[in-house]
C-alpha cells in the first residue's frame, strides 16, 4: 500500500461472518507492506471479507476512497 500525499491512507479488512478485523496505515509518501491473519475459527469460517480505503487527511479529516466485497474462493 502507498501513500502518495502528506498525510495517510489507511486499509480495513473485515470478515463477515465473524466481524474480525485488521487495520493498515501507510503515510507521507511512504510504502508499507503487510501480510496479516484473520481468525476464521469458528464453524464454517468467514466467507467473505470487506475491504475499505479512506485518505486521512493532515487535519484529521477522513475521505473515503472505496469498498469492495472480496468472497472467499
Amino acid at each position: 500500500m502507498e501513500s502518495h500525499w502528506s498525510g495517510c491512507v489507511q486499509a480495513v479488512f473485515q470478515t463477515d461472518p465473524g466481524n474480525a478485523f485488521e487495520t493498515r496505515t501507510a503515510c507521507n509518501n511512504h510504502t508499507t507492506t503487510f501480510g496479516f491473519t484473520i481468525p476464521t475459527d469458528f464453524p464454517g469460517g468467514a466467507n467473505k471479507v470487506f475491504v475499505t480505503l479512506a485518505k486521512i487527511n493532515p487535519n484529521g479529516t477522513l475521505e473515503w476512497l472505496g469498498a469492495r466485497m472480496l468472497n472467499r474462493p
